[in-house]
């Protein structure tokens, strides 16, 4: 007989606390295939890693930012009743000293218990997403998920995770690191290239990207940097493009180009750019550019989900539980 001891279909909160921005999901889940239909969305750019870098501290300014936004996600979840809620956080809580503080403090004031994930956790939830949301890749995909502290690497085979790695490059962290002068400096942006080149060689290894260039594999791309190549791309245009789930190396080129030639002013008046994310895609645009070339890839697959849907997915065929 067949097994009812979990529903056909869950409606679940998710809330990602990202080192740039925190994102609310609510969805119905159907445990047994993966689909996700999506009832909400909501993000906000909070920035709780902003400085911690440097300072190792999620600083006080950033917490307040990230409670009330989450305090508002609270009041969305219990609106649409969901079954229950996950909220987790990522890069900018792995490295803070004072994360386990505000990990309190965030349950004080939202009544939230975030779980800090590992990398390895992280990269497999993004993958998850991706099997879910794009079943018909070819044998070998190399995924990456572009977050503000720090990008996820996944290489599978099929349902075979075959390498999960982290890697310190984060659209954030990079811009704080790197880039200081406006409009940018070229030299500027040329050191902050040349060290995500080197990040990737010596994290991933140059015998697996050269084994990377050498297949025939898809290359798919998540994150915030990369929906917003995505709308940046499509913006201003009609008809099948608008939702083109490709994105290829000269349209990030070219939106590179665009992007170093103008100060963050102008940046921000950029059609299908968020303002808020105006002074880090550059350095999204960088980490892009150096999976592309570095794998020889010269198209790659935009999965509008993440880790957050990852998350969804796994919760509820897990019976509620990580």
């Amino acid at each position: 007989m067949p097994d009812h001891s979990i529903p056909a279909e869950r409606t679940l909160a998710v809330i990602d606390i990202g080192t740039n921005s925190a994102k609310l999901v609510i969805a119905r889940v159907r445990p047994e295939t993966g689909a996700v239909t999506e009832l909400k969305f909501a993000t906000e750019t909070t920035r709780i890693g902003e400085g911690c870098a440097s300072t190792g501290q999620v600083a006080a300014s950033a917490l307040f930012r990230t409670v009330s936004a989450l305090q508002r996600y609270r009041s969305l979840v219990e609106q649409y009743g969901c079954e229950a809620s996950f909220a987790f956080s990522t890069e900018a809580l792995r490295i803070a000293r004072n994360t386990e503080d505000v990990v309190q403090t965030i349950a004080e004031q939202t009544g939230l218990d975030v779980r800090v994930l590992s990398a390895q956790e992280e990269a497999r939830f993004a993958y998850l997403s991706v099997r879910t949301r794009l079943p018909r890749l070819k044998p070998h995909a190399l995924l990456f998920d572009v977050g503000g502290g720090s990008t996820e690497v996944v290489w599978a085979r099929g349902d075979e995770i075959l390498v999960a790695t982290s890697l310190p490059l984060g659209a954030l962290h990079l811009t704080e690191s790197y880039l200081h002068t406006d409009p940018i400096d070229p030299r500027e942006f040329d050191a902050l290239r040349t060290h995500v080149r080197e990040t990737m060689v010596s994290r991933i290894g140059p015998s697996v990207l050269a084994s990377l260039r050498a297949r025939p594999i898809d290359l798919v791309a998540s994150g915030g940097s990369i929906t917003t190549l995505r709308n940046m791309r499509d913006a201003g245009t009609a008809g099948p493009t608008l939702v083109s789930p490709k994105l290829r190396i000269g349209d990030v080129r070219r939106l590179e180009k665009t992007c170093l030639a103008l100060t963050l002013a102008r940046r921000k008046r950029v059609p299908g750019l968020d303002p808020d994310r105006a002074d880090i895609i550059p350095a999204g645009l960088a980490i892009v550019l150096a999976f592309m070339e570095s794998t020889g890839k010269r198209v790659l697959t935009v999965n509008p989900g993440g880790v957050r849907d990852g998350v969804l997915v796994h919760v509820a065929r897990n019976d509620l539980r990580w």
